[in-house]
């Protein structure tokens, strides 16, 4: 009898590997965006920290170069923050589109698989209708061999 082989087994190879790829690449764009989310957080707070010592200053008096070197301190902190905003929004997108691709894959292997059960179960149907074949075929010799002995006594 023959062996059950997948037709499409060489395309579900393919993209069982590139699922595995794209999971690393995936897992790689999350810790970016994880990372860069982090870096905007600790830049937000530490504009909150800068600004409320700035604001303790100013209250108990401070000279007119002090106002300057913060105020010029606190804008290279916003430019900062403008930045790592955007390399968060860029590593969200990144990510948003290795996910999209991700799961691309991920549907088009379960139609694979759904596909290969289903030519496995027609394998098995062909199978049984072939066994059945040579159960009676072998049933039908012993039968006519049987009537040729009985002719011949």
């Amino acid at each position: 009898m023959k062996k059950f082989v997948f037709q499409l087994d060489a395309l579900y190879s393919i993209k069982k590997t590139l699922k595995d790829k794209l999971q690393a690449e995936y897992a790689e764009a999350e810790a970016i965006l994880e990372s860069a989310v982090l870096k905007k957080d600790r830049m937000e707070k530490t504009i909150e920290e800068e600004s409320e010592k700035f604001k303790a200053k100013a209250r108990s008096g401070i000279a007119v170069y002090e106002i300057q070197t913060n105020e010029a301190f606190l804008e290279d902190l916003l430019k900062q923050h403008k930045a790592a905003v955007a390399d968060t929004e860029r590593a969200r997108r990144n990510a948003e589109r290795k996910r999209n691709e991700l799961l691309g894959v991920f549907q088009e292997t379960k139609a694979l698989e759904k596909l290969r059960d289903r030519q496995y179960k027609e394998f098995l149907v062909q199978a049984e209708k072939h066994e059945m074949n040579v159960v009676e075929d072998i049933l039908s010799y012993n039968i006519s061999k049987e009537n040729v002995n009985r002719k011949a006594m």
